[in-house]
């Protein structure tokens, strides 16, 4: 691979190369929906306006998301701290709430995570690397039902 190519999959955020999937999950834990890869060096809110993930909601329909989806009309997050300023009690409260009902999808992003074939080098061409994803969504998705 070219040095051009490594740069598109490399995250400053993670300080290494990688790839990344957005995933939907239901209130129950169980991941109803993926996307993906894509590279890692791209933001999620890029990935979430490329891909027009948008046109994909019912109307009036909104989902949870981190703070790497701020500012999305469509997707609810924690207020972000500006410069200077410290968080409103409403805004606090607000994070609190937002967290609350965020905290089994987190939940079940480690689970996912606790798989070996995610977090050591992958020497596969990438869309193996997709199925192998999706498999192991489907084996997280199985443990819910346990």
């Amino acid at each position: 691979m070219d040095n051009a190519v490594q740069k598109l999959f490399y995250s400053g955020k993670h300080k290494r190369h990688c790839v990344k999937y957005e995933c939907g999950v239901r209130r129950d834990g169980l991941i109803c929906w993926i996307n993906g890869p894509h590279q890692g060096a791209k933001a999620d809110v890029t990935v979430y306006r490329e891909q027009r993930m948008e046109d994909h909601l019912d109307l009036g329909e909104r989902i949870l998301g981190d703070k790497g989806y701020f500012g999305e009309k469509r997707i609810i997050t924690p207020r972000k701290k500006r410069p200077g300023k410290e968080l409103t009690t409403e805004e606090l409260a607000f994070n609190g709430i937002v967290s609350s009902h965020r905290i089994e999808v987190e939940h079940t992003f480690g689970k996912i995570k606790v798989f070996r074939a995610l977090s050591s080098p992958w020497r596969q061409a990438l869309k193996r690397h997709k199925k192998v994803f999706f498999i192991l969504c489907e084996i997280t998705n199985l443990k819910e039902y346990q």
